[in-house]
């Protein structure tokens, strides 16, 4: 029998690991080869499938070390890409992998394994802060959390591939509970916040269930979650981790955690992708006793000897209490749903929705920055916007609601970012050259519009239409 010819990139996380683990029972029925950047941790790992599987080392970014491996491959796993809290660190490194890498390996496998199938990792969080509507479905709108780059860099390696020539499938995959390193991600999430979490290992077991299944995925987009048995609320899966690890506890102080702005929910279609592919197993009871089983008792006592230490090195990492200590308004703006500064409750018991109605969008090119001002001082500031809202330009006609509005005057300005790199281009004489609009759709001409020319009143819900224009 011929073997397939299986490529998996990206392969020493958390999923990856378990893959391997799981494909080790299949190798008589594919030829596999895994391509991962060359780290001390990564070699590490890998050496220990070196004599059942090719290990190839190479940069996802370089066309040349890209080419090697994508010669006559009949299905690939893209697993590769860089994670939070790094991709929002270095945004810049984040697209040129997560985005870049994705655009390189879809060119050669265009080129030397055109009938190739490919399953993209893709992730929750491309759908946003989902506090208020947590039952996600597939085709919700896609618009990511405010300063989280990683989701950004997601959506356009989505559209990469849906763009290829070859076959495809794409699992956005829920939050993913194993293996993780501690870090400022951990009180980004509000504690409310719903989650259908995953193990490493089911989801493992979706990604090798596929490469039998693909004629049943062809062409198609997945939410890959847990099922109803891991759903969970935050704050109970953390004090049930921290009971499980012997941190005691979950005891940290008011303001330590976001109240907004992540992203994560409840997936309201995970059974349609467990329907072709039969992959959730257990529970999140399971997930709890498994987590305290590997941790031995006397990890666990030393563990709570030290809790007080351990906690407050991990307080050390919040940056919305830092925001919340520091006063820092920018921040405060990002973490929490009110900002603590004097404003009566009157004025956010009269708070308003706006709808805004954009049109004239050139689809499936980037995002769509809008920014809302409500005095002239800081009309046309960025970073002094009263609220900032990023959608992606999926069509040429997008609705949007912007909550929280209280009664005043406003004036919106919005540019496409066709090319997502977080700027509005400009030509040489400072003209901007991507597309552009304000409110009450007021035309530049010799000079930026003013606050006036564009300002309109919020006394109850209000419908604006901007229609985008270039100059």
């Amino acid at each position: 029998m011929n073997k397939k010819n299986l490529l998996i990139t990206g392969a020493s996380g958390a999923v990856g690991s378990e893959i391997l683990k799981q494909l080790s029972e299949l190798t008589d029925m594919f030829k596999i080869t895994v391509f991962d950047l060359k780290t001390r941790e990564s070699v590490k790992f890998l050496n220990k499938f070196d004599k059942i599987y090719e290990i190839v080392y190479g940069d996802i970014t370089n066309n040349d070390d890209v080419e090697k491996v994508c010669h006559n491959v009949d299905f690939v796993i893209h697993l590769a890409a860089i994670i939070p809290p790094k991709a929002d660190k270095l945004p810049d490194l984040s697209k040129n992998v997560n985005v870049g890498g994705t655009k390189c390996l879809v060119r050669n496998l265009e080129l030397f394994s055109p009938n190739s199938f490919l399953v993209y990792a893709s992730s929750i969080s491309v759908y946003g802060d989902r506090l208020k509507n947590p039952w996600i479905t597939v085709t919700d709108p896609l618009t990511p959390s405010e300063g989280d780059e990683y989701a950004l860099t997601k959506i356009e390696a989505e559209r990469v591939i849906k763009k290829s020539k070859i076959d495809w499938s794409i699992f956005r995959l829920t939050a993913i509970m194993g293996k993780h390193k501690l870090s400022e991600l951990l009180f980004h999430m509000p504690l409310n916040t719903p989650l259908e979490i995953a193990t490493p290992a089911g989801t493992a077991k979706a990604f090798v269930e596929a490469i039998n299944n693909t004629h049943l995925l062809s062409k198609k987009i997945y939410n890959l979650g847990g099922g109803a048995s891991y759903r969970i609320l935050y704050k109970d899966f953390l004090s049930r981790s921290f009971e499980a690890v012997g941190l005691g506890k979950l005891n940290f102080p008011e303001k330590s955690f976001a109240e907004r702005n992540f992203h994560c929910g409840y997936y309201a279609d995970s059974n349609e992708l467990e329907d072709v592919l039969k992959f959730q197993r257990g529970t999140v009871d399971d997930y709890f006793y498994s987590l305290r089983k590997s941790t031995n008792v006397f990890k666990r006592f030393f563990t709570w000897i030290f809790s007080g230490i351990i906690k407050r090195v991990l307080l050390s990492k919040s940056e919305p209490l830092k925001a919340f200590r520091l006063n820092d308004v920018k921040l405060k703006k990002r973490f929490f749903a009110i900002l603590f500064i004097l404003i009566s409750h009157s004025l956010f018991s009269q708070s308003h929705s706006l709808v805004l109605n954009i049109s004239n969008i050139k689809p499936y090119a980037g995002i769509i920055r809008i920014g809302i001002y409500n005095n002239e001082d800081d009309w046309l500031n960025e970073n002094k916007e009263f609220k900032v809202v990023t959608i992606v330009a999926e069509k040429g006609e997008i609705s949007i609601n912007v909550p929280g509005l209280p009664n005043g005057e406003y004036a919106v300005t919005m540019y496409q970012d066709e090319n997502s790199n977080n700027k509005c281009d400009k030509s040489f004489f400072g003209i901007p050259i991507e597309r552009i609009g304000f409110s009450n759709n007021t035309i530049p001409k010799l000079f930026k519009p003013s606050f006036d020319e564009c300002k309109f009143s919020i006394t109850a819900k209000k419908t604006v239409n901007i229609r985008l224009i270039t100059l």
